[in-house]
């Protein structure tokens, strides 16, 4: 802080309020204007009071997705294991949002990659992955992706609740919703 320790004292932390009319009657002069404490003084008193202390997080940096074609008709996502990991949630979570989404079928292998029987492409797996970042992994208050689900069983059924590790801000889950699926013959 810029402030001596006696402009901190009388500024900063006083709690009394003495107007420039006060002082001048007390002492028989003209009034005087008060020196008010500076911008850097106040800042510094006022983040020092602070409880929480604010942390600059680093980005999100995912991997690039990598899709290849399987067969004639599947395509396979092969890194579905490790962006689960770095957004710290369940493969099976996640592989359930990308499927409805995509009202696609799909099925794991051995090598844990996605198979999808549709063609899907990176392009289309990007907005699905920034729509389930921002719907089940963000925190709406303090906008950090550091957070945890924590499930709780009520008396009729279970309520995951996302909770952030930042600013300690609780939400509920959002169900994953199967979009519209066609029915038709089968091709033989």
């Amino acid at each position: 802080c810029h402030c001596d320790e006696h402009e901190r004292k009388a500024s900063c932390h006083s709690n009394e309020q003495v107007s420039p009319t006060a002082v001048s009657q007390q002492s028989g002069e003209e009034p005087a204007l008060l020196s008010l404490p500076s911008y850097e003084c106040m800042l510094a008193s006022l983040l020092s009071t602070q409880k929480t202390k604010m942390v600059v997080r680093p980005r999100l940096r995912l991997p690039p997705v990598e899709v290849f074609r399987v067969g004639s008709r599947k395509f396979a996502w092969a890194n579905v294991g490790l962006i689960a990991s770095l957004l710290h949630r369940d493969v099976q979570h996640l592989i359930q949002f990308v499927l409805c989404a995509l009202s696609a079928d799909g099925t794991v292998n051995a090598q844990h990659q996605l198979i999808f029987r549709a063609r899907v492409t990176e392009k289309m797996l990007y907005p699905v992955l920034k729509r389930y970042i921002v719907d089940h992994l963000r925190c709406m208050a303090c906008n950090q992706t550091n957070t945890v689900l924590k499930r709780e069983v009520e008396s009729a059924r279970s309520v995951c609740y996302i909770v952030c590790s930042d600013c300690g801000a609780m939400r509920q889950q959002p169900a994953i919703v199967k979009g519209y699926r066609a029915v038709g013959r089968r091709r033989q």
